[in-house]
């Protein structure tokens, strides 16, 4: 895919995002808006939303309060996807990586004159998606970018994206909003305020993410889903009747949805309890949850049942361990001298 089609006429950011909206506004303003821009920070905060904003930003012809006006030839044509000076590039359907072949090509593109206006704006999504040989043949464009070209690199994950890369690039973070900033967002998108602080809660305050679920029918499974991990955590389940509860969850999304779940824990502990051992457990668990789905996602192929039984069988350990610590705590706090 070359290119993103929205239906709006006028691409706007999140309410979120304002901060950083208002800071790229006015480089663009004084005429000193980075050409490599990298957009960066959790998935499922928006990210890609901002970058489609900034692109048709970027090739209006006649922007009006900020935003792109909706009216121009250069905005109808980056709402159709048929703008020749603006590329997305995405991974291909079946394909976790960009492909070397694809950023030649996109280099390739930034060398042309720009046929509608007078910038070209090319993006990538993820950024990280890139392999070494891909990463190495933007270096060039990003250290000397075209006359009137942006580069911006869509990040979730900074630790993939080589330090060559990022050196080159001006860095712009977007942290996981707070919840005052996001839940009102999503409450108007998903149904209601209590489902919105569930979602929230489930994807750890990202509240793209939790759109994405109510938008594919899959809100009310993961949050049964979740209900199912704490119950295995709490020892009120075991792992067979786990097993048959996740029995249609692929060992990837079940890898996710065990990360997510570790994560949730952690954030309603104190700071006691995460410097305790049952708390290093955990944070030792993430960092396998997190090994084992980067090698899924560079192409290993495990068993997947013995894969998915093995860090079930863990996840309830460690987690339940957590739990334990919780209880002991409170007892002994329960106890006088």
């Amino acid at each position: 895919m070359s290119e993103v089609q929205t239906t709006s006429p006028i691409s706007g950011v999140l309410p979120w995002q304002q901060a950083q909206w208002r800071q790229l506004g006015d480089a663009l303003a004084q005429g000193k808006l980075p050409h490599a821009l990298l957009i960066a920070g959790p998935a499922g905060t928006g990210k890609e939303r901002f970058a489609l904003a900034l692109a048709r930003l970027l090739l209006c012809h006649s922007p009006a309060e900020g935003l792109n006006c909706g009216q121009c030839k250069g905005c109808e044509l980056s709402r159709s996807g048929a703008h020749g000076d603006f590329r997305w590039l995405q991974p291909e359907e079946g394909s976790r990586q960009l492909k070397i072949v694809q950023v030649r090509a996109a280099i390739e593109f930034t060398t042309r004159t720009a046929s509608y206006g007078k910038r070209k704006v090319l993006v990538f999504s993820p950024a990280e998606a890139m392999n070494v040989s891909s990463a190495n043949a933007l270096l060039k464009s990003l250290e000397e970018p075209p006359a009137d070209t942006h580069i911006l690199l869509v990040c979730h994950r900074l630790q993939g994206l080589p330090a060559t890369v990022r050196s080159r690039c001006q860095r712009l973070w977007f942290p996981v909003p707070q919840e005052a900033d996001s839940a009102s967002w999503l409450a108007s998108h998903c149904g209601g305020e209590a489902l919105a602080e569930q979602l929230l809660r489930l994807t750890g305050g990202r509240p793209l993410a939790a759109e994405s679920l109510v938008a594919g029918d899959m809100a009310e499974s993961r949050l049964g889903q979740q209900a199912v991990l704490v119950a295995l955590a709490e020892g009120r389940v075991n792992l067979a009747e786990l097993r048959k509860a996740l029995s249609d969850i692929d060992v990837e999304p079940l890898l996710s949805l065990l990360t997510e779940s570790a994560q949730a824990a952690l954030r309603s502990q104190d700071t006691s309890r995460l410097r305790s051992d049952a708390g290093r457990s955990v944070f030792e668990l993430l960092d396998d949850l997190q090994r084992v789905l980067q090698g899924l996602r560079q192409g290993s192929n495990p068993n997947r049942e013995i894969l998915s039984d093995a860090m079930l069988e863990r996840f309830g350990e460690v987690l339940g361990g957590l739990q334990r610590s919780g209880t002991m705590q409170r007892t002994t706090g329960d106890v006088g001298p």
